[in-house]
Order: C-alpha cells, then sequence, then structure tokens
C-alpha cells in the first residue's frame, strides 16, 4: 500500500509538472532535480503527435527525459486494429529496465476506432485486464508493470483522445491548469480514490455517492 501510495503521489507531481508551481528559489532547485531524474515516455497515435507538441515542450522546460515514440514504431497496423499491445508493455519493460530512474508513461490515443485505418493513426491499444469485472476487457494497467501484488511500477496516465480537437483540448486544459497561480482553496486538498473493481453494485454506488460532491469541487479546468 505504501508503495501504491508513493507512486500515486509521484504521478500527481509529474503529470502536473513541477517547475510551474515552484514557490521558492530552494523548491524550484528541488524540483529541477527530481525532474533530470524521472522519464517520460509518451506513446502516442500518428494523428496526434503535433497535438501533444506543447506538452512534450514544456516537459523538456521542466527539464524531464522525455521520450516520444509513435505507435507505428512499435505495433503494426493489425495489432493495433487488434487491440495487443503486448509489443508496446514489451517495449515500456524494457526501458524500465534500463534504469531505476521512475517512469511517466502518457499514452495519447483512443482505445479503438470504427476501422482499422483510424485505429492505425488514432488508437493506442489497452491490454487485457486480469482483475475482477475488467478480466478480459481493455485496460491500461499491465503498461504499469504490476508486481505480484498488484503495485505498480510505471505510473500510466492517457488521453483517450479520438480526434485532433479533443487532444489539443485535453493538452491545453492540462497545461491551464498548470499555469493558473490563482490561489483557492483546491490547491490544498489531494483526493486519493482506491476501489476493488470486483466489489459489486452496492459498493460502487456507495464509492460514487461519497466522491461524486467532491470531485464537483475540483478546479474546472
Amino acid at each position: 500500500m505504501r508503495s501504491a501510495l508513493r507512486l500515486f503521489l509521484s504521478l500527481a507531481l509529474g503529470l502536473t509538472g513541477f517547475a510551474s508551481h515552484a514557490g521558492s528559489s530552494d523548491q524550484g532547485v528541488t524540483n529541477a532535480v527530481v525532474a533530470a531524474q524521472t522519464r517520460w515516455v509518451i506513446v502516442v497515435a500518428p494523428a496526434f503527435k503535433t497535438a501533444v507538441g506543447p506538452l512534450i515542450e514544456q516537459r523538456r522546460v521542466e527539464g524531464f527525459q522525455v521520450t516520444v515514440v509513435e505507435t507505428t514504431n512499435l505495433l503494426t497496423r493489425d495489432q493495433i486494429w487488434q487491440g495487443d499491445g503486448r509489443p508496446l508493455r514489451a517495449y515500456i519493460e524494457r526501458r524500465f529496465q534500463q534504469s531505476n530512474a521512475p517512469i511517466f508513461l502518457l499514452l495519447g490515443g483512443a482505445m479503438k476506432a470504427p476501422d482499422a485505418l483510424a485505429a492505425e493513426q488514432t488508437v493506442v491499444p489497452g491490454l487485457s485486464g486480469a482483475t475482477g469485472r475488467m478480466k478480459g476487457q481493455p485496460s491500461d494497467h499491465g503498461y504499469s508493470l504490476p508486481d505480484s501484488d498488484g503495485t505498480p511500477k510505471v505510473a500510466v496516465g492517457r488521453f483517450p483522445a479520438r480526434t485532433v480537437e479533443e487532444m489539443q483540448s485535453m493538452v491545453r486544459k492540462t497545461l491551464a491548469l498548470e499555469q493558473d497561480r490563482r490561489p483557492g482553496s483546491w490547491r490544498n486538498r489531494l483526493v486519493l480514490l482506491q476501489g476493488n473493481p470486483g466489489g459489486g453494485p452496492l459498493a460502487e454506488m456507495f464509492a460514487e455517492q461519497a466522491t461524486a460532491p467532491r470531485i464537483r469541487r475540483l478546479h474546472p479546468a
């Protein structure tokens, strides 16, 4: 649990950037050192590479080690269309084994498309889920390289854009949130959601009722 929480906090800091919220000069130096020791791997569908460009540039300005990989350099059209992300997972595992530096993995693309041609340009396939109701369903959890207890080694996020416009919007909102320096009580809150995918409808209903009001109070960006 503790290692999973540490990874969650690292993901929260990494995906929202460091430099944009550096308060003091000492904090800025600390953030720069952490960023320099952290690897950002962005796997993006070809149609969205340009749209993700501003986020890539920002991460490099912040000092992160950024690697950008197009899906078509790792997967064939048939693998993308059939949702076979195993070669992508093997690539992530190789990158993980190369260094002890933390990895943030951002997947830029949808999980499915109406035909093979569209999929080749817009899809980053998931993996097959292995837990509870997600068993056999598309899931990104496998890309986190979980151990036998399910604890992830890699922080994973996805921009599930289906169109260039959707990807541009996701990137724009992310950068706007990071650059928003207006004071607000939301800056002092961190929401950690945890649940059991096999918990059943009653458990899900209870969790939804408890979290929905809090989610509505999150930053509007």
